[in-house]
């Protein structure tokens, strides 16, 4: 145990109420534990943890998970039955609008336009912050939903630094002392690192390359010479670009052109993201994947650039024990050079 541990627990030994409380023999306590688990509350079945789903599109979080991902708590909520994984809240939208997708997002191109040109040298650095139902079981989290902080280095040679740290909980079961038990499972192993030599790093598109800045181009090498079967396929290329490049002036207004073209896209209002950046939202509602999905993407409306996508479950969890609407994964772009 690090000293670290050992003295923040001496500090909350006081307020500890079993603290000088004798416990069960082993054989009484497995009993008990296995007499919980077991009963159903209200009539309903035991619940296991969500399982893990495959991804439609391979993207860098194939290397980031590698890395690390974010945790889900299980609690009992005995109002509803069964137990459920605790998610973020999903993003909320004020100003609502019912001005067409179209029309909001050429406002932004033009805006978008008056920006000084942009220059990209071989080097694309971002920081953004994730969350992942599908990753749960990765992680031993058992109080918090806690986010993910990541760094990625890209070089134009395809190698990659990416570093790893645990965010604060963003939703939390319990105090203090709950945060406490997560952070100590978790903290020392940060920062995570992963090296990737030249063209290991798994890119989606070619790292020499830079997307398109024509529209019908773009589309094109986003969905690699296919035609999309649904709106959304061109959506999460964006949301795959978005997590490997960092986009100059004339590439993001390339992206938001092809997304005048999509017309199951809906604007939905004007929204503040997790890190607090208000921005106009745009969303659409698929289930390419199997499930029910809402598909929601905020950008800065006077730069077009990509602030936060967020992928909600919306009637149909899959076996999933989640409360519906329930966040699936979020990604918070936070910072790009």
């Amino acid at each position: 145990m690090s000293r670290f541990i050992r003295e923040i627990r001496e500090v909350w030994r006081p307020l500890d109420p079993a603290d000088d409380c004798s416990l069960p023999d082993t054989e009484v306590r497995e009993a008990e534990l296995r007499r919980i688990i077991g009963a159903p509350l209200d009539g309903a079945l035991p619940v296991d943890l969500p399982p893990r789903v495959g991804r439609l599109r391979r993207t860098v979080f194939a290397a980031a998970g590698a890395v690390a991902a974010g945790g889900v708590l299980v609690v009992a909520n005995p109002a509803q039955g069964p137990a459920f994984a605790l998610t973020p809240a999903p993003l909320t939208t004020t100003q609502t609008s019912g001005a067409p997708a179209a029309d909001m997002l050429r406002t932004i191109i033009d805006r978008t336009a008056t920006l000084a040109p942009e220059t990209r040298g071989d080097i694309d650095w971002m920081r953004m912050q994730t969350w992942a139902l599908s990753y749960a079981n990765q992680r031993e989290f058992t109080d918090a939903v806690v986010p993910e902080d990541r760094t990625i280095e890209r070089h134009g040679d395809g190698s990659a630094k990416v570093t790893a740290t645990t965010g604060d909980p963003i939703k939390m079961y319990g105090g203090v002392r709950e945060r406490l038990a997560t952070w100590w499972k978790v903290k020392t192993q940060d920062p995570r690192h992963q090296t990737y030599g030249p063209g290991g790093f798994p890119s989606q598109w070619p790292p020499t390359e830079r997307p398109p800045t024509e529209p019908t181009a773009l589309k094109s090498w986003l969905m690699f010479g296919n035609e999309p079967r649904e709106d959304v396929e061109v959506l999460r290329a964006v949301d795959d670009l978005a997590s490997e490049r960092v986009l100059i002036r004339d590439e993001r207004t390339a992206v938001l052109k092809v997304l005048t073209g999509l017309k199951t896209l809906r604007y939905e209002g004007r929204a503040v993201d997790r890190a607090g950046r208000e921005g106009e939202a745009f969303a659409l509602e698929s289930s390419l994947t199997g499930l029910p999905m809402r598909y929601t993407f905020v950008f800065n409306a006077l730069t077009g650039t990509l602030l936060t996508t967020e992928q909600v479950l919306i009637s149909d969890a899959g076996g999933r024990d989640v409360q519906i609407p329930a966040v699936f994964q979020y990604k918070t772009f936070a910072l790009a050079a």
